[in-house]
């Protein structure tokens, strides 16, 4: 079982990194919207990771993008088994 307070630790992770790319791909001199553009901004990952020479740095971006895409489905399954207990 769920619990909400597992959900918001969930909620936390995924803003937090969230906001970790979006601050990444800022400092890297690309333009960003306020608004909430995550597929945008996770294709825009994708490109930074491509153009950086280090090694390192473009795993680290591959694994942050791909991780924003495969959260959102833990995510709603998360809510759903809050909302819906049996």
């Amino acid at each position: 079982m769920i619990t909400p307070f597992i959900m918001l630790i969930c909620v936390a992770v995924f803003n937090g990194l969230y906001l970790w790319n979006k601050y990444t791909l800022w400092n890297n001199g690309y333009r960003l919207r306020w608004s909430v553009s995550i597929v945008r901004e996770t294709s825009k990952m994708f490109q930074l990771a491509r153009k950086t020479e280090s090694h390192r740095l473009r795993i680290s971006y591959m694994i942050r993008a791909w991780l924003i895409p495969l959260f959102i489905p833990v995510l709603i399954v998360m809510l759903y088994n809050i909302t819906w207990p049996n």
